[in-house]
């Protein structure tokens, strides 16, 4: 609950500069928000890691350009895909180490 009103108060400011509308709905843990107008951030590179058979953070938000590399701390190989969307991929099977 506490990051949802942070966002909302960061938000808020955020809008009364550069936006004439917006509304704010749902409830949930990971929260994110595009905001029409606002400067683009900068190309970074994330990392997702492979830890316990789960990603380590489950959500992450990225502006385009930027990369993710998924990093395997598990024992055994991950293999990571999306098939749906504009973009689908497959990184193939990889163990223990850096990741791709």
């Amino acid at each position: 609950m506490i990051r949802i009103g942070m966002v909302i108060a960061v938000l808020a400011l955020v809008m009364a500069a550069q936006c004439s509308a917006a509304t704010l709905s749902g409830r949930g843990d990971a929260v994110a928000v595009w905001v029409a107008g606002a400067p683009a951030p900068s190309a970074v590179t994330v990392e997702v890691r492979n830890t316990n058979k789960a990603f380590m953070p489950d959500v992450i938000v990225i502006g385009a350009g930027s990369s993710v590399r998924f990093p395997n701390d598990d024992p055994f190989y991950h293999s990571i895909y999306a098939s749906d969307g504009p973009d689908p991929f497959d990184i193939g099977y990889y163990g223990n180490g850096p990741g791709k």
